[in-house]
């Protein structure tokens, strides 16, 4: 850095190089002007919008391709994150989601359930955990309400329904507890038989009695289940092809493994393999195994660490087939796939997200997915096979709460229950005509709008374009310029309602306050319905105006001769050729340089100053104008106010630096960094036996 005093010795000085300027009427000694800012277009917008001669332009015609955790924003039909709203269901809209709906309020808790045929008849099922007889019960639903059926047939040791499924008219239950006896059992419709006595029959099909079945699968004819005992650190695969066993004969061991923390607690077939998943809950990881039936090969996938596997009721969940792809649940954070024989993690918790917004923006893969629409779900989690998608919350819509399925009837509807109260049974169906709809509920957030993001952009209005809306439903646009946080504050852009505009407009413009700048921006839209409808919406747009640091360029004309006066007569120490070379130098080498312009003026700062103060202490403010701006070290500052010693309403870390705390006795002053971007030399006069006098014009550019 070089400054030398100016005042009344030089016009202006160039990196501690004094500069007397001279000039002519057809050729001025300084000119100073803006340095341009449009060039050719950045590559951005949307290029059917043919005029372009102000605004730009910022466009989401589509959501359809779910959401993403990177978050700048991209032409991919991709957002940020939603809650409570549709963005699948019609391509190119997003409206409010469809409403879990109260179906059953048990006294127990909920820990899975089924659609199963039993004896000619189908219906719903429930399994609980311990009743207050501490004992798991099973519900069956008549069609009018759920009845008990289940009370007096397990024991005080059993206490969980982990698994229902039908096979044959045949319902077939595993439950989860520390006995020996209603651990694996069927049911006819009319009676209940204990399948466990038969599976461990004196130790001549196992080694143990088992005490636990959390999982089991029927394939081909043949029923397939795991059984356990924890404490004796075994598991054990066994099977059956009768539809209802009534004897030890009825069963067989297809393996059995000893000396395991691990307890096997998912499985399903897929391309004629048992996959299955055996929990290390001590450890905190879980294995991926299948096990081939036609070869008696196990074969170890995969091991998943950091898991929290369920203990119970996700027998039929946590492995899931979907559209030919092996759907692997591993909460909290992931989800893989197997195509064929590949593995492949597909989903994984963003962890800004997972940490800083709860169930708003966070998935719920606790008790994993069931399928329905040719979709898996999980809570507030859905992949259509391509991309993830958010979905709805629970029915009271609070932030800290989950929704989570347990299971798919044969019409398409959902039954979940939630993290707030799982005696609770909801019901979700895709189709239905119940909708989110409570204020502040049912937002997406756009990803970051940030392209081109060290250059401000200058925001215009925003247009949304929409269906006709009905009475009820609303659409509410939000813009946040800091950073996304749980407590950020999002600033409302405006509102299109059915009570402001009636049921015929489909589009409308939200005007941004003056002077609304921003290098990045959020977008959050919310909708309100009427309960039984829902707004739609298909279009955003954003008319913006990029704006980049304003900078000045200078036009100097030097005088580099010999014996060349200063303004207070006395000579320039620096002869004309070694001005000249000098200028050249910086030229050449594109060296950036201190500036100190016609109006320069300099102090001190009188004390040290903080990164974040707004009012400058410093030794004399005399040369100052009442506003301008302020540079010290590499930070620059504007004010608006001085008096004999200070500078007020200061903005800091202006023009594109960034604020920074800055030491007592610093230099302050108005010089700015350049480099020369033009270089030439005029000789208005040679004489014989004289030096050769030169008039150099220089061209700046402010840095």
């Amino acid at each position: 850095m070089g400054f030398i005093e100016t005042k009344s010795k030089y016009h202006a000085a160039l990196d501690g190089q004094g500069l007397i300027l001279q000039g002519a009427p057809d050729r001025l000694a300084y000119q100073q002007g803006q340095a341009p800012i449009y060039g050719t277009r950045f590559a951005s917008g949307d290029r059917s919008y043919n005029d372009l001669s102000q605004w730009w332009y910022f466009f989401q015609t589509s959501w359809a391709a779910g959401f993403k955790d990177f978050v700048s924003w991209l032409d991919d039909a991709k957002y940020y994150f939603s809650t409570n709203i549709d963005a699948w269901s019609e391509n190119g809209a997003i409206k409010l989601s469809r409403k879990p709906v109260l179906h059953k309020n048990f006294v127990e808790q909920i820990s899975c359930g089924s659609e199963v045929e039993v004896n000619a008849s189908t219906k719903k099922y429930i399994g609980t955990y311990d009743d207050a007889s501490n004992e798991p019960l099973i519900y069956e639903y008549s069609g009018a309400d759920w009845a008990d059926i289940y009370a007096g047939q397990s024991s005080a040791n059993q206490n969980s329904i982990s698994q229902l499924s039908g096979r044959a008219g045949i319902m077939w239950i595993s439950t989860v507890g520390v006995g020996h006896t209603n651990v694996v059992v069927t049911w006819t419709g009319s009676a209940f038989t204990d399948q466990s006595a038969y599976i461990y029959n004196a130790g001549a099909t196992i080694s143990f009695e088992p005490h636990s079945s959390r999982c089991h699968i029927h394939y081909q004819g043949t029923t397939y289940v795991f059984v356990e005992d924890a404490t004796a650190n075994k598991y054990a695969l066994v099977k059956t092809t009768s539809s209802n066993p009534t004897g030890a004969g009825n069963w067989s061991k297809v393996f059995e493994v000893a000396a395991v923390s691990g307890l096997p607690i998912s499985c399903v077939i897929y391309n004629g393999l048992i996959y299955y998943i055996v929990a290390n809950f001590s450890l905190g990881n879980a294995e991926l195994h299948a096990w081939s039936i036609a070869n008696s090969v196990d074969t170890l996938i995969a091991t998943f660490q950091n898991n929290t596997m369920p203990l119970t009721g996700a027998g039929d969940k946590m492995l899931k087939v979907l559209n030919g792809k092996l759907i692997i649940t591993v909460p909290p954070k992931e989800i893989w796939q197997i195509d064929g024989s590949t593995l492949t993690r597909i989903y994984i918790a963003d962890p800004y997200k997972y940490d800083n917004f709860s169930a708003e923006a966070r998935a719920n893969l606790d008790v994993g997915c069931v399928i329905a629409d040719n979709k898996a779900w999980w809570g507030n989690l859905m992949y259509d096979g391509t991309y993830f998608f958010n979905t709805w919350k629970e029915v009271s819509d609070l932030a800290s709460s989950y929704s989570y399925p347990l299971f798919v009837d044969s019409g398409g509807i959902i039954y979940c229950n939630d993290t707030v109260d799982n005696t609770i049974l909801y019901s979700f169906t895709l189709s239905g005509s119940s909708y989110k709809g409570i204020t502040g509920k049912n937002y997406i957030i756009l990803n970051n709008f940030d392209l081109v993001s060290g250059v401000d952009k200058l925001a215009y209005a925003m247009t949304i374009i929409f269906k006709p809306l009905a009475s009820g439903q609303s659409i509410t646009v939000e813009y946040l310029t800091g950073e996304l946080t749980t407590n950020a504050t999002w600033t409302d852009l405006g509102t299109a309602s059915y009570a402001l505009d009636g049921g015929s407009v489909t589009d409308k413009t939200f005007y941004f306050g003056d002077s609304t700048t921003f290098k990045k921006m959020w977008i959050r839209v919310q909708m309100v319905g009427g309960g039984s409808d829902t707004p739609t919406m298909n279009d955003l747009i954003m008319e913006y105006l990029p704006v980049p640091t304003y900078k000045k360029v200078w036009t100097l004309n030097v005088n580099c001769g010999d014996e060349v006066k200063r303004l207070d007569g006395a000579l320039v120490e620096t002869v004309g050729r070694e001005l000249k070379g000098r200028l050249e130098r910086s030229w050449w080498t594109k060296s950036v340089l201190d500036f100190q312009d016609v109006d320069y003026a300099t102090t001190l700062l009188s004390g040290t100053l903080a990164a974040d103060a707004t009012t400058i202490t410093i030794d004399d403010t005399k040369d100052f104008p009442e506003q301008g701006r302020i540079r010290i070290d590499n930070e620059e500052i504007t004010y608006t106010g001085k008096t004999p010693t200070t500078f007020t309403g200061c903005s800091r870390g202006a023009r594109s630096t960034r604020a920074i705390a800055h030491s007592d006795n610093a230099v302050v002053n108005n010089a700015y960094k350049v480099i020369i971007t033009e270089l030439n030399s005029k000789v208005p006069v040679v004489l014989e036996d004289k030096e050769i006098e030169y008039i150099v014009g220089i061209g700046l550019r402010e840095v």
